[in-house]
């Protein structure tokens, strides 16, 4: 199971510097009234110990399983930074903008986001249709459901509790938005009526299609398909596809592109139509559909993806290795061999992900979401294989002084070389 607690900050407690930053920019976020440029530069220098609490493990654990593979790990880590203070931003930027507009009502009909007057949103309710616009907790998504009552349209929000809560929601700024503005809460079951409710209608609702929570349409086989997403099997929920086949409605793909700092603007994907009288659409073939469009997005800014915090919750892991002693003795025999021949043995830093201290470790292979606790005296191992260089074989003469702790350890690096947390990586101008 992954870390979420205080063992999933594998360095020390929040130094002083980084105290007084936290506090510095929990003091200037709660400031609706703050200037944002001195709002962005304090969230920006929060670090690993500044964010603990906010997610950064888990944005690094599930931005390495996207990104393993083709950026360096010192630049996946430093993205996950990036995403874990950048929702503080984004959630910030839009509650002061809401906060400023309670007190200019005048500007209370004029869109946040630029790009709308290319949204079909209008043409697609022509006739009485519904529209479901389908978000993505990408950029500045949370502007895009008001904008839309901004711009006159009836507008059904799903929403859960946690995300209501934070965006600070009153009376006095729901009012703002018309009395066509309306919310359904899909932590419970009258959330998914008031959702069908508004596209019977004719009118728009608004969802984000990678939240993955609530009720959507219920929880038999039906509710769920697996979709591709950036090389990654995902399992989603298929909602929005049935609530829109089953009614009437369109769906219209939506992302709000920041713009650097500023909220940016809106692009539409392709709306998809519902199937004509007597055929039929597999909600599998629309959701991947959707998540097609997201997908170049979240690839081109990926810190911009703000709940891939929760990806490990619905990513499909693929399938551990199976476990075969004699497989891990010849594996402890051949690693013993490549350091005596000079090699190094260091962790897989595409593919592993250190948690604890150095003295507790604990090994999460991305791939597979499997935790391994190594015993408590391999600890000096595990240091030297996540060192810079990895460890050769003086690294382990030095930490395992006698024939049978390097063998042992020899033994355990052959092992987490099995389940892939382990690379080997020959002598310079070797060639094993």
């Amino acid at each position: 199971m992954l870390a979420t607690g205080p063992r999933a900050v594998r360095d020390a407690a929040p130094g002083p510097d980084q105290a007084a930053l936290r506090r510095r920019a929990d003091f200037l976020t709660a400031e609706m009234g703050a200037d944002p440029a001195e709002v962005h530069a304090a969230l920006s220098r929060l670090d690993e110990r500044g964010l603990r609490g906010d997610g950064v493990q888990a944005c690094h654990l599930n931005l390495l399983a996207l990104l393993g593979g083709r950026w360096p790990a010192e630049r996946v880590r430093a993205e996950a930074v990036r995403c874990a203070w950048t929702r503080l931003w984004r959630g910030w930027q839009y509650n002061s903008a809401m906060a400023v507009r309670r007190s200019a009502r005048a500007a209370a009909r004029v869109p946040v986001l630029a790009g709308w007057e290319a949204a079909p949103v209008e043409a697609l309710r022509a006739g009485g249709r519904g529209v479901l616009v389908c978000g993505f907790h990408f950029g500045s998504y949370r502007f895009v459901p008001t904008d839309l009552a901004r711009l006159g349209h009836p507008v059904t929000f799903a929403v859960d509790a946690r995300t209501y809560q934070q965006q600070m929601w009153t009376d006095e700024e729901l009012a703002d938005l018309g009395p066509g503005f309306r919310m359904a809460m899909i932590d419970e079951p009258g959330g998914l009526v008031t959702l069908v409710r508004a596209v019977r209608r004719g009118e728009v609702a608004y969802l984000n299609v990678d939240g993955n929570r609530g009720w959507g349409m219920g929880h038999g086989p039906e509710s769920h398909c697996e979709v591709g997403f950036l090389g990654q099997r995902l399992r989603v929920m298929t909602g929005a596809a049935r609530i829109a086949a089953a009614n009437g409605a369109a769906l219209l793909p939506v992302a709000a592109v920041p713009d650097g700092r500023g909220p940016g603007r809106v692009v539409c994907g392709p709306p998809i139509l519902p199937p004509a009288a007597g055929e039929t659409q597999p909600a599998g073939a629309t959701m991947q559909a959707l998540y097609d469009f997201f997908a170049p997005l979240v690839a081109d800014d990926p810190a911009e993806w703000q709940d891939v915090r929760f990806l490990h919750r619905w990513r499909v892991p693929d399938a551990p290795g199976e476990s075969d002693p004699e497989a891990a003795e010849r594996a402890g025999a051949a690693v013993e061999a490549h350091l005596a021949a000079g090699g190094t043995v260091h962790l897989d830093e595409t593919r592993c992900m250190r948690l604890g201290g150095e003295a507790d470790p604990e090994l999460v292979d991305v791939r597979t979401l499997r935790s391994y606790r190594p015993p408590a005296w391999a600890a000096p191992l595990v240091a030297a294989l996540a060192a810079p260089g990895g460890a050769d074989a003086a690294a382990v003469r030095a930490r395992f002084p006698g024939a049978d702790g390097r063998r042992a350890a020899a033994g355990l690096a052959g092992e987490l070389a099995l389940r892939g947390l382990v690379a080997l990586r020959p002598a310079r101008g070797g060639d094993d």
